[in-house]
């Protein structure tokens, strides 16, 4: 598979504590102070000096956007747009990747797929590329499919990270079991080039929980529950698309009072279902 970026209409370093630890990303910390808040330029600096992977030397939003914040500055104030972007009028992107394993400081990326939409639903772009790898386990193959023969003239995981970041942009990132994608992304940014993935991000299992009655939540399950039926599973593209549909059919459940994309994501994580079992 050649790697193609189409426009058109139509997962702070882990300290490996134990093998059950999650792996946090390192914007995390960041992204709970930004969101929600105003703060004074100063305040900003101060914030991201305390932050050893950053190094900039101009304190330009665009340089900050380059990596996923989507900055606003007015009076010296700096915020992000999601306070104040309609969520029907801003950007999303469904990921999902496939790799070679769970933990990224042992395993590798394998495929990344994305489909980029607005808050209408109206597709902009879509990204897919595999990674080229050395092995792929038995486990691996049996699971998606995906040979050491498909990946042999596929590009090295330093140029896909690179044309990924720039069609991911500033966009919101989305994923089924978004942790996941997120943080193993984040990480490989980390480790390549010294700076991790700054996205807001969303979660569609907590959107489906917090919208959507169903039995399951699994990605495989919603795909057959909600008559989505993308006919393959556990491939990058066709999972981002999963996830895709199952976005829409929950933005169709928000209440009309939520209008912004930051009340959007706050009403999501504020609002689970504990009741929900994910499996």
């Amino acid at each position: 598979m050649k790697h193609i970026i189409i426009n058109d209409p139509a997962k702070r370093q882990v300290k490996n504590k134990s093998k059950k630890t999650k792996i946090k990303p390192n914007s995390t910390e960041v992204l709970n102070i930004l969101e929600n808040k105003i703060l004074k330029e100063e305040e900003f600096k101060s914030l991201f000096q305390t932050f050893e992977t950053f190094s900039l030397s101009q304190w330009d939003l665009e340089s900050f956007r380059a990596f996923g914040l989507d900055l606003e500055s007015q009076e010296q104030n700096i915020y992000l747009k999601s306070k104040t972007n309609k969520y029907k009028e801003d950007i999303f992107c469904f990921v999902d990747i496939e790799t070679t394993g769970p933990n990224p400081r042992q395993e590798e990326l394998l495929e990344i797929g994305a489909i980029k939409c607005n808050g209408k639903g109206e597709v902009l772009g879509r990204f897919e590329s595999y990674v080229k790898v050395k092995k792929i386990p038995e486990i691996v193959t049996q699971i998606t499919g995906i040979h050491l023969d498909n990946v042999k003239n596929a590009p090295l995981v330093k140029e896909v990270l690179e044309q990924f970041r720039t069609f991911l942009g500033t966009s919101i990132f989305v994923a089924h079991n978004a942790l996941f994608d997120y943080s193993f992304l984040d990480f490989c940014y980390k480790k390549i080039f010294g700076i991790g993935l700054y996205n807001q991000r969303i979660c569609t299992i907590d959107f489906a929980r917090k919208t959507l009655p169903a039995p399951r939540y699994a990605l495989k399950f919603l795909n057959e529950f909600l008559e989505i039926f993308t006919p393959e599973v556990h491939r990058a593209y066709a999972d981002a698309l999963t996830c895709y549909e199952i976005f829409q059919k929950c933005l169709k459940e928000v209440p009309q009072t939520i209008r912004t994309t930051q009340e959007l994501i706050n009403w999501i994580r504020n609002s689970k279902n504990k009741n929900s079992e994910l499996n």
